[in-house]
């Protein structure tokens, strides 16, 4: 394996971790569709299905299916998408109020910022 991609090389329990906050991501994301469907969503949330927030769903479950494929796998630059993935929503879900959303992608760069520090500890010594 290259060099820059030991960097993120993750250990059994980050990767379960990552897995699971992004499980409860995707789990927020689904609640969404399902009350605009179900007509339960206040005015904030209430959306066309082809709109941009809509389709901003429809993309982040498949990618976050991608990366939980890919973590389990750990295939080379799932780690550096997730991070690009974490990021994005970590921004969007401050500018827009969802905590929930922020919070759980905080978390889950904060495993991957553990991560680098770690694999950069033992790399110095």
């Amino acid at each position: 394996m290259d060099n820059h991609c030991r960097a993120w090389t993750l250990s059994r329990w980050q990767i379960t971790a990552l897995i699971i906050s992004q499980l409860l991501f995707a789990a927020c994301a689904s609640s969404v569709l399902l009350y605009n469907a179900r007509g339960w969503a206040p005015d904030v949330i209430n959306f066309g299905w082809l709109s941009y927030r809509a389709l901003n769903i429809y993309v982040s479950l498949a990618l976050i299916a991608y990366i939980i494929f890919g973590l389990l796998h750990r295939h080379a630059y799932t780690v550096v998408l997730l991070a690009a993935f974490v990021l994005f929503h970590l921004v969007e879900g401050a500018v827009i109020g969802f905590w929930a959303k922020a919070i759980l992608q905080l978390a889950a760069l904060s495993i991957l910022i553990l991560s680098c520090y770690q694999r950069y500890r033992t790399s110095i010594r």
